[in-house]
C-alpha cells in the first residue's frame, strides 16, 4: 500500500507540474533563476495546489505588507508545524520586520525537518552574519559541502563575514577558494579587489593584484549591472592608489552602463563620485587596520 501511494503521488505532482523538466524550462522559473528571487518564489509560482494562508503569507511579503505576511504564515504553521518551506517563508517576514533572532529560531526548524537543504543553511548563515553573530554565521557557511549548488555563494558569505571582524587572512582564502572552485564568475575577483585595494595602507604590490583581479572581473561580467559593478570596482582601485580622475573615469562609465532599475547601484556608484571628487578613497565596512594577507599567486593562473 505505502508504494502504491508513493507512486500515485508521483502520477499526481507530475500531471500537476508537467515533470521536473517542464518547470526548469519554464520561462517563469527561468526568470526567478535569473534574476536571483528568494528560493521559495519558484515553488509559489508552480505549485498547483495552493494553500491559502501559505499563498497569502508570501503574496503580502511579495508587496511589502510584513505584518499581513506574518499573519498568515503564523497561521499556516500553527497548524503545520512540520512544513519546512512556511517556516522560512515566516523567517522571511521576520526578517524583514528586523526580528532576526525569531526568524534564526524558524530557520534552525526547518533545518532540522529537511538537513538536506543548504539554501537553509544559507538563510541561516546569513542571518546570523546580519546580527552580527560571526563565530555561527562563520560555521554555517562552512558546513555547505563543495558539491551543493550554493558552494560558491558560501564562500563569498565566509569572506565577507571573516573580513566584517577583522580577519582578513581568512577573507583572503575564502576569496581564493572561491576563485578557484568557479574561476568564470566574477563576483570573487570582484570582491578580492575590493579587498585588497580598501583595507587601510594597502600596498602597492596588493593594489597590483586588485587592479589584476578587477580586470578579471570585469572579463567576465555578462549583466549589464555586472559590468556596471566592475567597472566601479576598477574605479576603486584606481582611487586606492590616488588617482582620482581616473576613479571618476570609470566610476562614470559604471553609471553610463547601470540598467534604470538598479537604483541601489546607481546610488552607490554616485555616492563614490561625490568622494573621489573630494580626493577620498572607497573604504569597505567594518575593515579592520590588522595586518593584511600574505602576497598569493591564486590569481595568476585565472587570467583572461
Amino acid at each position: 500500500m505505502p508504494l502504491i501511494l508513493f507512486l500515485s503521488a508521483g502520477v499526481v505532482s507530475g500531471a500537476l507540474l508537467g515533470g521536473a523538466g517542464e518547470v526548469r524550462r519554464n520561462p517563469m522559473w527561468q526568470e526567478c533563476v535569473r534574476d536571483r528571487v528568494p528560493f521559495w518564489e519558484p515553488v509559489w509560482r508552480f505549485v498547483t495546489l495552493r494553500r491559502s494562508e501559505f499563498d497569502s503569507a508570501v503574496t503580502a511579503l511579495k508587496q511589502g505588507r510584513v505584518e499581513d505576511s506574518l499573519d498568515a504564515a503564523d497561521r499556516y504553521v500553527t497548524r503545520n508545524s512540520s512544513d519546512d518551506l512556511a517556516l522560512v517563508v515566516r523567517a522571511e517576514a521576520l526578517r524583514a520586520a528586523g526580528r532576526h533572532r525569531e526568524a534564526i529560531v524558524d530557520i534552525r526548524r526547518a533545518i532540522e525537518l529537511r538537513p538536506q537543504e543548504t539554501r537553509y543553511q544559507m538563510m541561516l548563515a546569513e542571518t546570523l552574519a546580519d546580527t552580527h553573530q560571526w563565530d555561527q554565521a562563520a560555521v554555517a557557511y562552512q558546513s555547505i559541502p563543495a558539491t551543493a549548488p550554493d558552494y560558491y555563494e558560501a564562500l563569498l558569505g565566509l569572506a565577507t563575514v571573516e573580513r566584517d571582524r577583522g580577519r582578513l587572512e581568512s577573507s583572503f582564502n575564502a576569496l581564493t577558494r572561491a576563485i578557484l572552485a568557479d574561476a568564470d564568475r566574477y563576483e570573487g575577483y570582484e570582491q578580492m579587489a575590493l579587498l585588497l585595494a580598501a583595507v587601510p595602507d594597502a600596498s602597492i604590490q596588493n593594489l597590483a593584484r586588485a587592479q589584476q583581479a578587477a580586470e578579471l572581473a570585469l572579463a567576465r561580467a555578462v549583466t549589464p549591472a555586472d559590468q556596471a559593478r566592475a567597472l566601479d570596482t576598477i574605479g576603486v582601485v584606481f582611487a586606492a592608489e590616488g588617482d582620482f580622475i581616473t576613479a571618476e573615469t570609470y566610476a562614470r562609465e559604471a553609471l553610463r552602463v547601470t540598467p534604470n532599475d538598479e537604483l541601489a547601484l546607481t546610488l552607490a556608484i554616485e555616492g563614490r563620485i561625490a568622494q573621489y571628487r573630494q580626493r577620498q578613497a572607497f573604504v569597505l565596512p567594518r575593515v579592520a587596520a590588522v595586518p593584511r594577507p600574505a602576497a598569493s599567486s591564486s590569481l595568476s593562473g585565472h587570467s583572461s
